[in-house]
């Protein structure tokens, strides 16, 4: 890792990140330096969920509510196959966990090219983001991590994609901490917040349940409701399957030339 970023990651400026799924991706993406996160920020790449005319225009920073609200599922066939999405995060949380040592890393630099880096301590300089990709033993990806690198120190974004056996996506989390979340009432303080958004999908790629949490960094105390940044709810993309993703982001033709 660059010393600048090397530096951050021995400070106080070492966000916690979000709980649950994203904790294998924190060990493996954000562990090294805290200042490693993901979120996409290209206007070109496809998303499965409609967005209004002013958000597809300005997609690094409109809001869209429809991907922080919550969904219940509606059906006794939605909420199992709810939790079959979400058994199947955790079997994926599990094996990245074991075989951290396995995954692939790469960086994006600016124009948009890829290099392949042996962990996140090798990031480039002029590195914007950061993937990780984990394959099984037939080479099939089950899950995909991007992260932007924040050069203040300040935030942690992160976007996983969860995969079948099929390379179909089941569950998509994206999680965000920062320092500046919300101003204490009749005081000049700010609190950090931690919130995540996971969504899970039923076979076709339709979305059967919806989570959003929102919390300090305690993981348990809600967030204030009022005087808080919302900047952070941003536009992310979610792809229906792992083909998808990788042509987007040029993972799939990088993957290509690497051994299982």
């Amino acid at each position: 890792m660059h010393e600048k970023l090397r530096s951050r990651a021995m400070t106080t400026h070492r966000l916690p990140m979000a709980s649950s799924g994203t904790e294998a991706i924190a060990f493996l993406v954000c562990a090294v330096a805290a200042s490693l996160s993901c979120s996409p920020t290209r206007k070109d790449v496809p998303r499965s969920e409609p967005l209004s005319a002013a958000a597809e225009n300005t997609n690094e920073t409109a809001f869209a509510p429809q991907l922080y609200t919550v969904v219940t599922p509606s059906t006794p066939v939605d909420s199992a196959a709810a939790a079959r999405a979400e058994d199947r995060s955790r079997i994926v949380d599990s094996l990245v966990k074991r075989n951290h040592s396995t995954v692939i890393y790469a960086a994006s630099v600016p124009g948009h090219q890829l290099e392949l880096i042996s962990n996140p301590d090798d990031a480039p300089d002029s590195a914007d983001e950061i993937f990780a990709v984990l394959r099984d033993e037939r080479g099939r990806v089950e899950f995909a991590a991007e992260s932007p690198v924040s050069q203040s120190g300040d935030w942690n974004i992160q976007s996983i994609h969860y995969f079948d056996t099929t390379g179909t996506t089941v569950v998509v989390e994206r999680g965000a901490s920062f320092f500046n979340g919300c101003a204490l009432a009749n005081t000049d303080s700010t609190i950090g917040i931690r919130e995540t958004a996971t969504s899970y999908f039923a076979p076709k790629h339709r979305l059967v349940k919806r989570t959003f949490v929102r919390t300090t960094f305690n993981d348990s105390t809600p967030a204030p409701t009022e005087n808080c940044n919302e900047s952070f709810r941003t536009t992310y993309s979610i792809y229906p399957n792992w083909d998808s993703l990788a042509i987007a982001t040029g993972l799939g033709e990088m993957l290509r030339g690497t051994h299982h």
